[in-house]
């Protein structure tokens, strides 16, 4: 009986190389950067924010000018 020996022969240029690293790279770097905490949630609260707790109004202004019309103008 005869043995095969099993090998696996990759033909790998370099610019196909330093595309199968930086894939690699981006991967890790993302996979890092998704598991890191941010530090801006551990330091603001809802206490620490300027205007919390402070009711603010907006108006749209669509009522029109509220000026007085003037004498002189007329």
């Amino acid at each position: 009986m005869r043995r095969f020996n099993r090998r696996v022969v990759v033909w790998l240029n370099y610019k196909g190389a330093l595309r199968i690293v930086a894939g690699v790279s981006m991967v890790l770097i993302t996979a890092l950067l998704l598991t890191q905490e941010m530090p801006v949630s551990r330091t603001w609260t809802y206490w620490t924010l300027p205007l919390s707790g402070k009711t603010i109004a907006i108006d749209a202004g669509h009522g029109g000018s509220t000026e007085e019309p003037s004498a002189s103008r007329a």
